[in-house]
């Protein structure tokens, strides 16, 4: 399995560079632009957002508003915690975890 790190550019206040990582190349299945929003709700909802870990991403609906896929974050104790689904709904900015009841199946 190739190891693939994606860095995304956020033009925020900062001007800074956030990475997390895309671990199967399944960032060509979303656009950069969802990406980025999905990773900005991500930084403001979790507790070390620069850690995780993501596969299988792939629009959620019809109208390419939503990306869904696997997450794997650190809990409390620094450890990662295993992947689980997640969505991301670009009109509401709705980060689900671990839910992806948003996504269709394929």
């Amino acid at each position: 399995m190739r190891l693939t790190t994606v860095f995304v550019a956020f033009l925020a206040a900062s001007s800074s560079v956030e990475a997390q990582q895309i671990m199967d190349g399944s960032t060509y299945n979303v656009s950069t632009e969802l990406l980025a929003d999905a990773f900005a709700q991500l930084i403001s909802t979790t507790p070390d957002p620069y850690a995780a870990q993501l596969i299988g991403l792939k629009y959620g609906g019809d109208d390419g508003n939503v990306v869904c896929g696997m997450i794997n974050l650190k809990g409390d104790n620094g450890a990662y915690q295993g992947f689980k689904p997640f969505s991301f709904d670009k009109r509401t900015r709705e980060l689900k975890m671990p839910s992806a009841a948003d996504c269709k199946a394929p």
